[in-house]
């Protein structure tokens, strides 16, 4: 076979032509009297190649490649790694009886994500992790298609230098939907093995005429390669039959029973899997650069920063159930300008919610098996509420681990805190959001996620929250603070925080009556106070943060007024931070985190007055 597949029919055709001409010669030069020219030269014949291929390795796939061994056919399957094995997915060893049967596997990315919107390096990952993925079951890779067949110049290179030798994908070839007029096939080779050309995915509308007609209509004008795209293989109304992506059984059993007939009475016309098309070597794997690991933080945690319409990016809507939920950025949000409202009309069941995207590490953080974590966000809502949790599988997928208890409806900004249980042995990661499970409103801010297992150096340990200092009653320091003034607060020992063994603590600090716009810098005793704010506020503004704050080697902290006028200031431990004894390094600030309370982590702490 040649390195497109097609090489090899085209030679047998050409081979055959050069045999009728030889023996024509001959007899012209032994007659040449009789007056018979040479025959000129027959152009071999056009030829037609059909690739069936189904995305998302949805479980009623099974049937449709039953369906195709009874009549002899094969197909390319390209597999979504990270859904393998979980509710309604192929499992592997339903991928192992496809590849045994002669079908292709191919690659469809860990997730599924739009890849055009990701970052590099979470592009790279997707499309490279699940290629490794796949070629450790034993499937070897070459074929890969475009989740959602958005692809651009980028994306290209990056499936491309992952290994695979072709990617399709959709919409490109002309049907009765549309496409680009005239052209009713791909060519081989194609232009761009890395944007192969097909026609739109096949869904409830198309007609056993419509199947036919991609065809026969390459057939007609002058062949090529009908790449055909099919999702869900389900009769309508069935569970999991989603029927915009979707054809019955029955229309799928009668298309691929003409189609074995058809290229046995049509021997110009054949069906192979996409590799068989393309061909190529399988090339080695790709290790794609290793997702960010910062301990406890979550990516664009008070939803600050917008990805598409309506959606924070590293965040994504997620919904299941019959309901029709609408997500959008609202303002002000409980911290910063902007929160995320999820409106719910049209409830029978299920729920909505917005929760750190499903993916490799970039968005969604990283976890560890058998620990538990301590979930906050802030959130109004007409209705009860809960934290739905995933965790990532070695694997990549997202499983559903459980809910917390219901949060209580609430007309103003309300702190929603729980505790997960261990997470499985197999967990790499965490997801996780407040729901709505009704019609009205929910609107979410200031997300945050603590590990509260570890028992080394640099392990968060959650205390029941205790109020360790307020000025206005002069607990822990009198007040007000004046103008540039600072107080000094003993931390270790109160509040449930030990008084040896602690490296840092965690405390809500809240401004109260400030008489001018100002700040608050929080930092460790005994060293210098840093230029930069953990605490902005208004005059008469009541505003809380959450602090990670190092203890110095006394066990207390500092706070300054960087206003003209006076406040009161409260203080609130919510957790410590383990060390092996409670020291600071010098000029070590404090930073803002998102635990429950307010921003969201910050490597470095907000400038003064920013």
């Amino acid at each position: 076979m040649g390195g497109f597949g097609f090489p090899l029919v085209a030679l047998q055709g050409r081979v055959g032509a050069r045999a009728v001409l030889v023996g024509v010669a001959v007899v012209a030069m032994l007659i040449p009297l009789v007056g018979v020219a040479p025959a000129a030269q027959a152009a071999a014949p056009a030829t037609t190649v059909v690739s069936l291929t189904f995305d998302d390795t949805n479980a009623d796939q099974m049937g449709a490649a039953t369906t195709m061994q009874a009549s002899g056919l094969h197909g390319t399957f390209y597999a979504i790694t990270g859904s393998i094995g979980t509710p309604n997915y192929l499992t592997l060893a339903n991928l192992q009886t496809l590849y045994g049967a002669g079908n292709e596997i191919g690659g469809h990315t860990v997730n599924h994500p739009d890849l055009t919107l990701q970052p590099a390096d979470e592009a790279q990952r997707q499309v490279c992790n699940a290629r490794n993925q796949l070629t450790a079951w034993g499937f070897p890779q070459t074929s890969f298609a475009y989740p959602y067949a958005v692809v651009n110049a980028s994306v290209e290179t990056i499936v491309k230098n992952c290994g695979y030798n072709s990617a399709r994908s959709l919409g490109d070839v002309q049907t009765q939907l549309g496409g680009t007029a005239g052209l009713y096939a791909e060519t081989v080779p194609p232009p761009d093995a890395f944007a192969l050309r097909a026609p739109d995915e096949v869904d409830s509308t198309w007609t056993l005429a419509d199947l036919q007609n991609t065809v026969t209509n390459a057939e007609t004008h002058g062949g090529g390669w009908d790449i055909l795209t099919f999702h869900h293989i389900c009769a309508a109304g069935s569970a999991n039959c989603d029927p915009t992506i979707s054809i019955t059984p029955e229309l799928f059993t009668q298309f691929t029973t003409w189609l074995a007939a058809h290229i046995q009475s049509t021997p110009t016309t054949s069906v192979k899997t996409v590799n068989q098309v393309i061909g190529g070597t399988v090339k080695p794997a790709v290790t794609a650069p290793a997702p960010p690991a910062v301990s406890g933080a979550l990516a664009n945690a008070s939803l600050e920063t917008a990805a598409t319409a309506g959606v924070p990016k590293c965040w994504s809507a997620y919904a299941y159930g019959t309901n029709t939920p609408v997500f959008a950025e609202t303002s002000p949000g409980h911290t910063g300008t902007v929160a995320e409202t999820v409106t719910m009309t049209g409830y029978t069941d299920g729920s909505a919610k917005l929760l750190p995207t499903f993916d490799t590490g970039g968005c969604s953080p990283a976890a560890t098996a058998g620990h538990t974590y301590q979930l906050g966000a802030w959130y109004k809502s007409t209705g009860v509420t809960q934290f739905e949790v995933y965790y990532r599988t070695a694997a990549g997928g997202f499983v559903y681990l459980t809910s917390s208890p219901y949060f209580a409806a609430a007309t103003a900004w309300t702190q929603a805190v729980w505790t997960t249980p261990a997470l499985p042995a197999d967990a790499t990661g965490i997801s996780f959001g407040l729901n709505i499970l009704g019609n009205g409103s929910l609107t979410t801010d200031d997300y945050s996620y603590f590990d509260v297992t570890s028992s080394t150096p640099g392990g968060v340990v959650p205390v029941s929250p205790a109020r360790i200092m307020d000025t206005r009653i002069k607990q822990g320091a009198s007040g007000p603070v004046p103008s540039t003034g600072s107080i000094s607060l003993q931390v270790t020992g109160q509040g449930g925080v030990p008084a040896t063994g602690v490296s840092a603590v965690v405390v809500n600090v809240t401004v109260a009556d400030p008489t001018s716009a100002g700040f608050i810098t929080v930092w460790p005793s005994g060293t210098s106070r840093q230029v930069t704010s953990n605490l902005n506020f208004q005059a008469g503004q009541n505003i809380p943060n959450l602090v990670v704050v190092p203890v110095g080697a006394d066990g207390k902290i500092q706070l300054y007024n960087g206003s003209p006028g006076t406040v009161q200031l409260v203080a609130d431990v919510t957790g410590y931070i383990i060390g092996t004894a409670p020291s600071a390094a010098p000029n070590a600030a404090a930073s803002a985190t998102p635990t429950p309370g307010a921003t969201p982590l910050m490597l470095a702490p907000v400038p003064a007055q920013g």
